[in-house]
């Protein structure tokens, strides 16, 4: 009975991957109507099967993002008044961010800005002539000019807070309510998975899965980029989405985790058919006289050992490969490549490296480079990858200044101002016509510091880089371990490194 449960769940965990990115990829909220009740379900059916099986979860990746998640929830909990006025956020971010986008917008329009420096006590600059007092959080605060202020939206706070009557410590409970959930959501589906998925059989399942799933996103992206006119699956410009994601940022991320599913498939594939094919202990090498006679050989031994399969998952990486070049998102790019070379010289210097994995990589790069000149879409990256050092280097995109407004408030040094509060602080910014691109700012550990708190942060980095200590300290000496670490370890980095610039959904 507790494998016919593990089965099931497993089997809804392989249809979630399979059909989730398809309408929560497409910013369709309304998806979290069936998703939340599918992860419910799954989550209850792991821990029947933990329980049975008196499996426990000693994963310090489950409780750090456990703690993450606890802070959430306490962020949306009504505080009584005299500890909320303890701990309550400071309310002068936003105002800092409308004062940075005025000045830009200024800025852009050829006018002089003058950079007034005050010395209040809540450190916040501000003009002293026409000033008018707005509540946010519930306290009352010195505003900006009458221009700036925006009276409809502080008497739909005031309500607000008159009818809930209650002090929370984010300053928009409903932004963090709908972060909690996805959270909640992405920490069910892992410590679920952890739980189901640890035979070898069952991980197999797993990787097949995301190689399938990534690849009808890869052919559907990619028929977007070749096709001629503005086709797109979403109504929203071509040049801002990719298949069925909503922002090309958000596809390299799943497409790049895809790709180590792929190359995890590879690894398990190509390790069983040899272990059938031959036995080392009666294999003949005859040596080789010269670096090119060696050469030969092992290109020779590597296309007899080669079979449909292998040529088969070659194929899909290369489309993966080429998709996330697609998409057009530098900062995903360069997670990819970054990532990538990070694990090739882990397992170089770890001499792991075989000469098949040196052919496959060369294969990669040279069948993705084919392909993309083939469509004629070589011109359209390479122009996109160009606009790198000109927007870091010679264009004030503002990403350090938010980052350094973010972190100077002193809610991000304890209990943060609300998680999924980031965005809702930055809405002035999209509000005023600039020539800076404000999403830019947008850096996941930035957002949790700010919105969670800097001791939170430190929690969950302490999860993620617990992981990654894992993936390198203790190679596993079978297979499918093996396997399976290649593709957890270039996932994580992949991700890790792209949410440094780029913001994404968080796809559970």
């Amino acid at each position: 009975m507790t494998e016919v449960l593990a089965w099931i769940a497993r089997g809804l965990v392989l249809g979630l991957l399979l059909v989730a990115p398809w309408p929560y990829a497409m910013a369709e909220w309304s998806s979290q109507v069936w998703l939340v009740p599918v992860v419910g379900a799954i989550l209850l059916l792991a821990s029947l099967v933990a329980l049975s099986r008196r499996q426990s979860v000693g994963n310090p990746l489950v409780w750090s993002l456990a703690a993450v998640l606890a802070i959430g929830l306490l962020q949306i909990a009504p505080l009584p008044e005299p500890l909320w006025k303890m701990v309550a956020p400071a309310a002068g971010f936003e105002r800092r961010i409308e004062q940075l986008t005025n000045e830009l917008a200024e800025s852009a329009s050829g006018m002089e800005t003058t950079a007034t420096s005050q010395t209040a006590t809540d450190d916040v600059p501000r003009n002293e002539l026409d000033e008018k007092p707005s509540v946010v959080g519930g306290d009352v605060v010195v505003g900006e000019n009458e221009s700036d202020w925006n009276a409809e939206t502080d008497a739909e706070r005031r309500a607000t807070l008159e009818e809930v009557g209650s002090r929370t410590l984010s300053i928009d409970p409903l932004q963090t309510r709908a972060t909690v959930c996805v959270f909640a959501m992405g920490l069910a589906v892992l410590l679920s998975s952890i739980i189901l998925f640890r035979d070898r059989q069952s991980v197999s399942l797993l990787l097949g899965t995301l190689v399938l799933s990534g690849l009808a996103i890869a052919l559907l992206g990619i028929y977007q980029a070749v096709v001629a006119g503005d086709w797109t699956l979403i109504n929203v410009p071509k040049q801002t989405s990719f298949a069925t994601f909503y922002s090309r940022n958000s596809a390299p991320q799943f497409l790049a985790c895809c790709f180590a599913a792929t190359a995890g498939m590879l690894g398990l594939h190509r390790a069983n058919k040899s272990k059938l094919n031959f036995d080392k202990r009666y294999r003949v090498v005859y040596p080789s006289v010269n670096m090119v006679a060696r050469l030969r050989r092992r290109v020779e031994e590597f296309i007899t050992e080669a079979n449909p399969m292998s040529f088969g998952l070659l194929l899909v990486m290369v489309l993966l490969f080429a998709s996330v070049l697609i998409a057009n998102s530098r900062g995903g790019t360069l997670a990819f490549f970054a990532s990538g070379l990070a694990v090739l010289l882990i397992y170089a210097l770890g001499k792991q490296a075989s000469f098949s994995s040196i052919i496959a990589v060369v294969f990669l790069v040279v069948g993705s480079g084919l392909f993309l000149s083939l469509y004629g879409l070589d011109e359209l990256v390479g122009a996109r990858m160009d606009t790198v050092s000109r927007e870091a280097y010679q264009m004030n995109n503002a990403r350090l200044e938010l980052w350094k407004m973010a972190l100077s408030q002193p809610s991000a040094w304890l209990l943060g101002s609300g998680m999924g509060t980031f965005h809702f602080a930055l809405l002035p910014a999209y509000a005023t016509p600039q020539s800076s691109w404000f999403y830019h700012a947008e850096n996941i550990y930035v957002e949790l510091a700010s919105g969670a708190g800097m001791i939170t942060l430190l929690v969950a980095m302490a999860g993620l880089l617990w992981l990654i200590w894992q993936l390198l300290s203790h190679p596993s000496q079978t297979n499918t371990g093996r396997s399976v670490r290649i593709a957890c370890l270039f996932g994580v980095l992949a991700v890790a490194l792209q949410n440094l610039v780029d913001f994404s959904l968080m796809l559970p």
